[in-house]
């Protein structure tokens, strides 16, 4: 799940992906807001990343980085596709652009 957590007075994006009883340093601050409520990436996907990062001495940030879409690792909207069509006949155009040589 992605989450937001306040880091050095910030907040930054991060993934869950494992829950502990206790913590291993203190204090721990409490999540701000969950991005997401749904499994960003599957298990299988999870263990290729543990893979990749151990294989290729990567970080996990960097190896999901790769893996997950930016829509998804900046929670942005889908990206558009805009198309220009032409207000006149080619003729017209052709016409238009003889003239002003």
């Amino acid at each position: 799940m992605r989450v937001e957590v306040p880091v050095r007075g910030h907040l930054r994006g991060g993934y869950i992906f494992a829950i502990k009883d206790t913590p291993d340093f203190s204090p721990v601050k409490p999540i701000s807001s969950l991005l997401s409520t749904e499994e960003v990436i599957s298990e299988e996907l999870f263990e290729l990343a543990l893979w990749i990062a151990k294989y290729y001495c990567a970080s996990l940030r960097d190896v999901f980085h790769v893996m997950l879409p930016s829509t998804i690792r900046k929670d942005s909207k889908h990206k558009e596709q805009l198309y220009v069509m032409r207000a006149k006949t080619r003729e017209e155009l052709s016409t238009v652009c003889a003239l002003t040589q």
